[in-house]
């Protein structure tokens, strides 16, 4: 075991149990973090998330900017994101953490990512007709997103899929955002910085991915695009036989099982095996809790409503509001990154969110080569892009 696994995954439940100290927790909880790590040794805890619930398509208009995915994984890279704003904002920080190669500003070395997950992300990770813990996810293929059928297992690999819902939800209260599992084996193709941050500095990848995983097959392939796909490394990072950028790559993280000192508000903690029984037979139950955790390095903690995507109590006045949206949603973010660009630039920018992304050829060059590996894709959402 790596030396500084016992002190990441002890920073990451510290401080999941300070935010947790005044609410009444059920054992139901999945947690994410994503930490660096300083020459084998120091480890900076940059953001963490809790939740694993999302937003339905009746919470999802272009005036209502919720934060669309409340799943821990989700929260926890949007909290690394708005962790790098608030670094590359200050001189004296991003010396700390980056070198300036060329025009862009990249990672130094000497720090690995790393992204902690207390369960077998949601999808494919999920999908092993042999375990008999964490049963079957129900994500199903976005093919299928609009069927009222029953959740039959599906095991194809090759098909990219939904944020998981009981068959008998509604289909406006689905959510049409990519499960955890494909979000990840994407990242390791784009990184994890984001299609925005990434005009300022290179791709940030996953270097250890950590999963409390209490089963003994590998979930290597699950989160490698190739493998996935059955398309060939030049498929992906291509165009016409050319590089689309030197700086991208297909990551492949050291994925580290971890097995003692398990998360002990997991319903996946050998303690906790009944209430597990009881989430497999109904997927709506996997998560009790109606609210998530974001924690940033120096920004502090935030609760969020799970189940619209808003700050937590909100008053009805409130809720349409901007100021009163999570600091991780589009529009926060967005905001973030126009402080950042006239800082960059000495020039306001008078672009909407989806221009700004359309600007960074690129980086829409390589997510369309990753589109075109699979057969289906996940619903378009370009409308609630609009925004300024």
């Amino acid at each position: 075991m790596n030396n500084y696994l016992s002190d990441l995954k002890q920073k990451t439940h510290e401080k999941y149990q300070e935010l947790i100290q005044k609410e009444k927790v059920n054992q139901n909880a999945i947690l994410a973090s994503i930490s660096l790590v300083q020459n084998e040794e120091n480890v900076i805890l940059c953001s963490l998330g809790t939740g694993s619930k999302a937003v339905g398509l009746n919470h999802m208009n272009e005036q209502n900017h919720c934060l669309h995915s409340c799943h821990a994984e989700v929260i926890a890279k949007r909290g690394f994101q708005l962790w790098l704003y608030e670094v590359l904002s200050k001189p004296n920080e991003i010396d700390k953490y980056f070198e300036k190669k060329e025009t862009k500003y990249s990672l130094k070395k000497e720090y690995k990512v790393c992204f902690y997950v207390t369960q077998p992300p949601c999808g494919q990770a999920q999908l092993f007709p042999e375990s008999k813990i964490y049963g079957m996810s129900a994500a199903r293929p976005f093919s299928e997103f609009f069927q009222e059928a029953e959740n039959i297992p599906n095991c194809d690999s090759q098909r990219l899929r939904s944020t998981p819902a009981n068959s008998k939800t509604p289909i406006q209260q689905k959510n049409p955002s990519f499960c955890c599992t494909d979000k990840i084996m994407i990242w390791n193709v784009v990184g994890i910085q984001g299609a925005l941050l990434n005009q300022f500095i290179n791709p940030i990848y996953i270097d250890n991915l950590i999963i409390e995983f209490r089963e003994h097959f590998s979930l290597k392939e699950v989160f490698d695009i190739r493998k996935r796909s059955g398309k060939s490394k030049e498929a992906v990072l291509k165009i016409n036989n050319k590089l689309i950028s030197k700086a991208f790559k297909i990551k492949k993280p050291k994925i580290i099982y971890t097995r003692k000192n398990l998360f002990v508000h997991s319903p996946y903690h050998p303690n906790n095996d009944e209430l597990n029984k009881r989430i497999n037979k109904d997927i709506n139950q996997q998560s009790l809790q109606s609210f998530s955790y974001l924690y940033v390095d120096s920004l502090g903690t935030e609760k969020i409503n799970s189940l619209n995507g808003l700050k937590w109590g909100l008053a009805k006045k409130d809720i349409s509001k901007l100021q009163f949206l999570p600091k991780i949603a589009k529009y926060q973010l967005f905001q973030k990154f126009k402080h950042l660009y006239e800082h960059f630039e000495g020039k306001q920018l008078k672009c909407n969110y989806r221009e700004v992304k359309n600007k960074n050829i690129k980086y829409l060059c390589l997510k369309l080569n990753i589109k075109q590996c699979f057969q289906e894709w996940s619903l378009n959402k370009t409308q609630y892009e609009q925004f300024q």
